[in-house]
């Protein structure tokens, strides 16, 4: 076997295990929802525009700050656009922008949770489920606690929930395809209609009329794909 031939092995082998582990991380992200999801799916297409105190204009595309390492140390930085060029934007120098920031996540979490009732609720009861059915698991696993000390079983399930609030389920549908993972074909369409379901959104459809949009789309897309039959 030619050394060519082992390294094409070889990559093979690598591409395929970061696309499990990608499908894996996906699946896990998409178990347990947190508020910073829910806020950045519905918006994740509309920018927030601030001028410096440097008289430029800034438009931040990601609200959400990550930490990274400068000369100086540890800073949070958004992503952002000033005079066309790609930034990662220092917020911790910028008061100003940092407040701004900070107040539009908070109007849009206000505005998110007035057009979608039931969300936290449905989180909420979603996420305990999630946390009974690992603390099962878990003490399954446990020898010593195999059965003796069980979870505590939710008092209300997220089916229950569910039936409750339609427009949340709807919305919730919407970002499980919004995050879904693009390495593959499915997942590429799906997040291709998400977009058309929170274009829709965000341009006053409920989420159950956003959510058929979504799904004629990815209907389509995966009926006109190459790779089915």
């Amino acid at each position: 076997m030619t050394i060519l031939k082992i390294n094409t092995i070889l990559l093979d082998i690598a591409t395929r295990l970061c696309y499990i582990i990608a499908m894996i991380t996906d699946e896990t992200r998409n178990q347990k929802q947190t508020e910073v999801v829910m806020v950045t799916n519905l918006y994740q297409y509309n920018d927030l525009t601030h001028t410096l105190t440097d008289g430029r204009i800034a438009t931040i595309t990601s609200l959400y700050a990550s930490k990274h390492a400068t000369p100086g140390g540890i800073v949070n930085c958004v992503e952002g656009v000033i005079d066309g060029n790609k930034y990662m934007i220092n917020i911790d120098n910028k008061p100003s922008l940092r407040d701004a920031i900070s107040a539009e996540i908070s109007r849009r979490k206000a505005d998110l949770l007035a057009r979608v009732p039931g969300l936290c609720e449905l989180e909420a009861a979603r996420n305990a489920d999630y946390d009974y059915h690992q603390g099962v698991q878990n003490m399954m696993g446990d020898e010593s606690n195999d059965g003796v000390r069980p979870p505590k079983r939710p008092a209300t399930t997220a089916a229950e929930v569910a039936a409750k609030y339609p427009e949340a389920v709807a919305y919730l549908h919407i970002i499980a395809y919004a995050d879904a993972q693009s390495a593959s074909n499915v997942g590429f369409n799906r997040r291709c209609a998400a977009k058309l379901g929170i274009v829709a959104l965000n341009n006053g459809s409920t989420p159950t009329e956003a959510k058929k949009i979504m799904d004629a789309a990815f209907e389509a897309a995966e009926k006109n794909s190459p790779y089915n039959d």
